[in-house]
Order: C-alpha cells, then sequence, then structure tokens
C-alpha cells in the first residue's frame, strides 16, 4: 500500500525534526553542562574560600581544637555538603590540624603534591578520577598559614544533565510528533483562514498571553487541531505556573538554608551567643572604633563555679540547662551594645563599649548577684551551689588588643577563683604571669 504524499510530507518532517530538535537538544545540553559544572566548581569554591577563611585565626593562634570544630560543623550537616567527599586542614609544616576522618589527626603529607600545595598563592581546581574534583585554598592572614584541601564530588551534577537530556529528547519528539500531525492535516484539507488564525492564536501564547485559546467551531479535523492546541497550551500554562510556584519555593528554602549556614557559623548551637571565633572579630572592631574615638571599652569574662559537680551529680542535660539559664541571664541583664560570647564549656565573655572601669565592675556585680539569687544560683538541695565569677579588664589601661584584654580578664577570672569564687576581681588584682599558663591549665568545673 503506498502512503499518501500528506503521509509522506508528515513522516519526512517528523524525521527531520526530530533529528534537528535531538541535535539542538544535545548541543544546548552539552553547552547546559558546561555552565552547570562552572557554576558548580565556583560556588563550591567559594564555599570552601569561606571556610578557609573561618579557620584562619585558629590556625594562626595554634587552636585546632577550633578549626577541627569547624570542620565537624561541616560533617556534622552533610545535607548542606551532599557533594563533598573528603576535607583535610594543613599547617604550613604539611601537617594534619582538623580532618573529616579523625584517623589522620597529626600525620604529615610529605608527598610531592602536598609539598606543591602548601607553596600555591592561588586557589587551585583540578579534576580527579572518578569523576571528583580537587581544590586546593591557601590559609593566610598576615602571613601563610597552610592550606585546606577538598575533593567534590560533580557525579549529581552528571545524573541531572543525563535526566535532562532524557526528558529533553522525550519533549523534542513529542513536539516533533505534534507538528507533523498538524502539517498532515494542512495539506489534508487546506482551510487556510483556520489555519491563520491558529498561527495567530499560537503567536499570542507564545508571547506571554497564555490565557488565550483557539476559538474553534465545527467537528472537522481544523476544530480538532484547535482543541489539541487548547489542551496544550492548558498544560503549558498549568506546568509553567507549577514551576514558577515551585522555583519560588525552591528560592525560599534557599534563603532560609544560607541563612541557617551563616546563623550557625556564628553562633553556639546551645545557648544561641555569639562562638568564639564571630566573639573576637566584632570585639576587635569595637575596640578600634573605641582608639578611633578615644572612648572607654571593657571585656568581662565569667566561669561557672563547681560546674563539675553539677554534670556529675545530675547529668549533662542539667549542666545544658544551667549553661542556657547563665546566658539568658546575660542577654536579659546586659545593654543593647553589648557583646556576649559563650568561649567554651561554661566560659563566657562580654565586650562592653563606652564602659569604663567602674560601670564595668558594677554590671559583673549586677551579672553575679542575680545569677546567684536565682533558681539555677542554688541548682539543687545537697549540692555546692552553684554561681559564677568574674574578671574584668579594660582598654587601655589593661591591653591594647582584644587578645590582651581576654588574657588580662582571663587572669582576673583566675585571681576570682583563687579567692574563693562567687566574686568580681578587676585586671589589676590578677596575678602578674603570662595568660598562657592561665589557659592551658583551664578552670573546668572550679
Amino acid at each position: 500500500m503506498r502512503a499518501s504524499l500528506p503521509v509522506k510530507v508528515a513522516l519526512w518532517t517528523f524525521g527531520l525534526v526530530a533529528l534537528a530538535a535531538t541535535m539542538a537538544l544535545v548541543v544546548s545540553l552539552e553547552q547546559g553542562r558546561v555552565r552547570d559544572r562552572q557554576d558548580f566548581r565556583l560556588q563550591s569554591r567559594q564555599t570552601l574560600e569561606m571556610l578557609a577563611l573561618g579557620v584562619g585565626p585558629d590556625l594562626a593562634a595554634g587552636h585546632h581544637e577550633g578549626v577541627q570544630a569547624l570542620v565537624d560543623n561541616v560533617a556534622n550537616f552533610p545535607e548542606h555538603y551532599p557533594d563533598l567527599v573528603a576535607l583535610e586542614v594543613l599547617d604550613r609544616d604539611g601537617r594534619v590540624v582538623a580532618d573529616l576522618d579523625p584517623r589522620r589527626f597529626g600525620t604529615r603529607r610529605a608527598d610531592r603534591r602536598a609539598r606543591r600545595d602548601l607553596r600555591t598563592e592561588q586557589v587551585v581546581v583540578r579534576p580527579a578520577k572518578n569523576g571528583l574534583v580537587e581544590f586546593v585554598v591557601p590559609i593566610r592572614l598576615a602571613h601563610r598559614l597552610g592550606v585546606l584541601r577538598a575533593r567534590v564530588s560533580e557525579a549529581r551534577l552528571d545524573a541531572a544533565v543525563e535526566r535532562d537530556m532524557l526528558r529533553g529528547s522525550a519533549l523534542m519528539g513529542s513536539a516533533a510528533l505534534l507538528l507533523a500531525l498538524t502539517l498532515y492535516l494542512v495539506l489534508k484539507w487546506t482551510i487556510s483562514d483556520r489555519i491563520v488564525r491558529l498561527a495567530r492564536t499560537a503567536s499570542a501564547f507564545r508571547g506571554g498571553n497564555m490565557a488565550v485559546r483557539f476559538q474553534a467551531k465545527g467537528r472537522d479535523e481544523t476544530a480538532q487541531l484547535g482543541e489539541s492546541f487548547n489542551r496544550m497550551a492548558t498544560e503549558i500554562q498549568r506546568y509553567t505556573e507549577s514551576l514558577e510556584h515551585l522555583v519560588e519555593d525552591r528560592t525560599e528554602a534557599l534563603r532560609k538554608a544560607n541563612e541557617q549556614l551563616v546563623l550557625l557559623a556564628i553562633t553556639d548551637p546551645l545557648t544561641g551567643l555569639y562562638n568564639r571565633r564571630h566573639f573576637a572579630e566584632r570585639a576587635e572592631r569595637d575596640l578600634e572604633l573605641a582608639k578611633r574615638k578615644e572612648r572607654a571599652f571593657a571585656l568581662i569574662m565569667c566561669d561557672l563555679d563547681h560546674f563539675k559537680t553539677v554534670n556529675d551529680l545530675h547529668g549533662h542535660a542539667a549542666g545544658d540547662a544551667v549553661i542556657k539559664h547563665f546566658a539568658e541571664l546575660l542577654r536579659d541583664q546586659a545593654r543593647a551594645p553589648d557583646l556576649i560570647a559563650r568561649l567554651g564549656g561554661e566560659e563566657f565573655a562580654i565586650a562592653m563599649p563606652d564602659t569604663p572601669l567602674r560601670d564595668a565592675l558594677s554590671a559583673a556585680e549586677r551579672f553575679r548577684s542575680t545569677f546567684e539569687a536565682s533558681h539555677y544560683g542554688g541548682f539543687a538541695q545537697g549540692v555546692r551551689r552553684t554561681t559564677a565569677s568574674f574578671g574584668v579588664a579594660v582598654f587601655p589601661e589593661d591591653g591594647d588588643t582584644i587578645e590582651q584584654l581576654l588574657q588580662a580578664a582571663d587572669r582576673a577570672l583566675y585571681q576570682a577563683k583563687h579567692e574563693g569564687r562567687n566574686r568580681v576581681v578587676p585586671a589589676a588584682r590578677g596575678p602578674r604571669t603570662t595568660g598562657v599558663g592561665l589557659v592551658a591549665r583551664g578552670r573546668e568545673g572550679e
């Protein structure tokens, strides 16, 4: 049986359109794959550069536990870093000071690639085996401190491109089939006026008027073609509206996730106060402002007394409750400009701009007495009374930098512990030794 001319034209049209659409789809998806890979690597690089900036101060100060804490934060939230396979921080001697795998702590990277990475001055991005990409990010402050090395998988990106290719092929095939059917009907019935009206309706729809529909009269093939167009337009309109809502929802979810990530990077998860790293950065800026405007600046360090007793007798949940209560008390009693942070364990710090020594001592005494009188001041019957000790340092008498003020306040806090706890001591009464020794001994549970 010989095929009619409309059938031949329809078949040829379908074949040519399908071939051209497939080729265009392949080219378009390949271009999209290249763009997506570039965007993916750029986003990964920016994230790792921010992480390198975050570990820089702790690495410079030799606080390797702070570096590991930030790396552990990355490991504890894999949903935020789904493509991260490996992450390590090397000091400038090639020693691993932080890693997702704790078995590598303290090991030394002495291979040729590690030595070359430690000498690099720019971010290095290089492909690796099995669809992985390696990133090498230098860590610098005033001088070179080391490098952050990571491996990121592009498997999810490649899988998404393959899914898009399959969906695009199906969509292009359907579109080619619909076009061939349209041409077949045109050639068979040659009703040009309705075809012109249909073309105008399609043009308006393509121009953005998705509510437009073809007004078809009768029940012939041209009317059926018009109805087919209307159904397609309705589906496209519904799909477009659904896609817009989906994009809005995903954008909002991404915004909230980014806000949460920023919040996690600067706050203590138990108390909601600022963490040590963010406190040091903010307090340093406030101190610089005080220097320029020749204003007073005070720094208070405080530590819960006999805190180990609470943990030992009542468990860590009770200890966390006491810490949260003390943090809320500091937040309620402090002024709006004051900067409060949990430095670690049961140790806290308050930076107080425009505050001379007398006012800082008064504020510390208010914190102390309020906590002593609160429910958690005497945690439970049979437990040694839970109180707090305070050390106060002021600029410029006790130091010219935040680190110096922290050391001076730490010495005063140690003296408060030595004198019997539950008291406020200014830095001038602290022991005349360096703050290094006091910090190294620690006061946990005192």
